[in-house]
């Protein structure tokens, strides 16, 4: 390590800040810079009447069992969490229908020579519409819907599609990430600054902010979601090969939204899970003397209906609630939150998910360029931990190795 070396951090989310961490325990010279008015990205808190809640990111994900990077650092801390359980019946199990069993028993014996949409994979095995209602369901906690999602890929995620889901007991996990990051220095963190160029060599960068500003390093550590590559919200000088523009093009983003909806009672949604029209299931959230919680993803099949006509969807989710309730939804509702991550600005989406024929492109997309520009996140993720806080940290922790 050259002590002397400076370098910029692009985005201040999870592994931005984490970035930032890493290269401060290392004596590193760091600048973070984050187009919006607070750190923490796809992490964000809101409230309800004085309730905390998570807009963003929420819930620990481990796979079987099996502790990672988020786990250990809440260990250090001694930050309790529990296992959750996600009542989406009162008394009435999670089930899945049997041909869906069928189906991953199917795809475990099958070898792909092509990638192809997940739609066209379960059009082969059975016309059953039950099948193909259950996995546009499943497939909303992968931001994804079966038309988009890439079949090789998915035969490789059943256990990650459901993985063990841990909530923290006595914060939110904005908190958490505020609170674990706070000793970052202020004076080095860059906030309603967007970096709009970068102009690299082999031993300088260049950074242009909004206002015209030229900031100079050794080293660009870029940090911000996948859509904004795409969109080209940041121009590169020189341009970036047509090989990796190509790859950042082909990791899908998911567009959609996080719900919380609250009631004066507890709504025991006494449905068979993912039989639904308007959401792929209504989770009992936490409850207060006031409220009792119902949370839902809006994404894949359900997001595209959303925007069609949100005032008219959101009625509609009323309604199919005190359908399957048995109670009057309308007269106990008290009021939502919608959450809706496609229309953030700097975000513009949820999180990735491999379209077909992504097969290797995260891995193109992740490698530095001249070994000045990195990049990481969640979608440059190339363990298949792409969508989860722990996935997007983990790429800081490959980059920190590289430096």
């Amino acid at each position: 390590m050259n002590i002397k070396d400076k370098i910029a951090v692009i985005g201040a989310g999870v592994s931005g800040l984490y970035m930032t961490h890493l290269l401060l325990k290392k004596g590193y010279s760091v600048e973070l810079f984050e187009a919006h008015s607070e750190i923490g990205g796809r992490i964000k808190s809101g409230e309800f009447n004085g309730q905390q809640i998570d807009l963003g990111a929420q819930w620990l994900h481990q796979i079987d069992g099996k502790e990672n990077l988020l786990t250990q650092i809440l260990k250090e801390h001694k930050e309790e969490y529990h296992l959750e359980r996600f009542d989406f019946a009162e008394n009435n199990e999670h089930k899945q229908p049997e041909i869906v069993q069928d189906f991953y028993t199917y795809l475990s014996t099958q070898v792909f020579d092509e990638d192809q949409p997940l739609s066209k994979t379960i059009a082969a095995f059975s016309k059953d519409p039950k099948l193909l209602h259950f996995m546009e369901a499943i497939l909303v906690d992968m931001a994804a819907s079966s038309e988009t999602f890439s079949t090789i890929e998915f035969t490789k995620l059943t256990k990650q599609i459901s993985p063990d889901d841990y909530a923290l007991n006595n914060t939110t996990m904005s908190e958490f990430v505020q609170a674990y990051f706070s000793k970052i220095p202020k004076r080095i963190i860059h906030l309603s600054t967007p970096i709009n160029q970068i102009n690299y060599s082999e031993n300088q960068v260049e950074l242009i902010d909004n206002s015209g500003t030229s900031l100079f390093f050794n080293k660009v550590i870029v940090s911000v979601p996948i859509s904004q590559l795409q969109q080209g919200k940041i121009l590169f000088t020189p341009s970036l090969s047509t090989e990796k523009l190509d790859a950042i093009h082909s990791i899908g983003m998911g567009k959609g939204l996080k719900v919380f909806l609250f009631f004066r009672e507890k709504m025991s949604v006494k449905n068979t899970a993912y039989e639904l029209q308007f959401a792929p299931y209504y989770a009992l959230g936490a409850e207060t003397e006031n409220n009792y919680q119902l949370i839902t993803l809006i994404m894949g099949k359900y997001a595209e209906n959303y925007y069609k006509n949100p005032m008219l969807y959101q009625e509609k989710m009323i309604q199919e609630i005190a359908q399957i309730s048995g109670k009057n939804a309308s007269n106990l509702f008290l009021g939502s939150v919608f959450q809706d991550w496609t229309n953030e600005d700097y975000i513009q989406g949820t999180y990735s998910y491999p379209k077909p024929g992504d097969l290797g492109k995260r891995e193109i997309a992740a490698q530095p360029v001249m070994n000045t520009v990195f990049f990481i996140g969640e979608a440059m993720n190339t363990s298949m931990h792409y969508g989860f806080i722990q996935g997007a940290m983990e790429t800081a922790v490959h980059v920190n190795h590289l430096l």
